[in-house]
Order: C-alpha cells, then structure tokens, then sequence
C-alpha cells in the first residue's frame, strides 16, 4: 500500500536538520484476497480461507460485546442518524453503509 512520508525542518541555532518520519499506510481495509497477496508478499502465505476463518473466529469472541451494545440501543428512546457513510463490500459490488449514533433516555 506504500508509506506516507511527513518531513518537518528543525532550527537549531547554527545548525539545520531535516527530520523525516515515514508511516506504514495501513491495509486492514482490503479485501481478504488482496491482503492475502500482501501477506505472501512479507513472507507469510495465508490462504483467504484462513483469513476468513480467523475473521469468523474474532466475530464469534466479539458477540459477547456485539449483544451489550445492541441491547442498549435497542433499549434507547431514540436513535439520532446523521449519514455518515461507510463503503463496505458486497457480494457482487461495493454497497454503501450508514452509521447510527445513540441517544440516551
């Protein structure tokens, strides 16, 4: 995915430096296919079914948490909507989400 680079230049008295400070750009996003790719690229060759396992696996341990939260929206008088949108991927092409925040009673 490449690396955001920001350069910041520091005066010292009778001195002059440039500092650099390099971000990896993050790739959790992808689609499993394309981080599978990545990861061969670093060494470590994952199949997408593992990776879908492994996604299974942290939705199944997050439920718990899952349930908390929708029994307390659920449990809210009023739910507030204000668009913002979220692209997430579909079967077929890329749908658009919407996100609810939560009003207290």
């Amino acid at each position: 995915m490449g690396e955001d680079i920001t350069e910041k230049l520091e005066v010292i008295p009778r001195s002059r430096k440039v500092m650099q400070t390099m971000r990896e750009k993050y790739g959790q996003h992808q689609p499993l296919n394309r981080r599978g790719d990545r990861l061969v690229c670093e060494g470590v060759p994952l199949s997408v079914s593992t990776l879908a396992d492994k996604v299974g696996a942290a939705a199944f341990a997050l439920m718990p948490l899952y349930k908390l939260v929708e029994a307390r929206v659920l449990a809210a008088t009023r739910l507030h909507g204000d668009d913002t949108t979220l692209r997430v991927m579909g079967k077929a092409k890329t749908d658009t989400a919407r996100l609810l925040g939560l009003c207290e009673r």
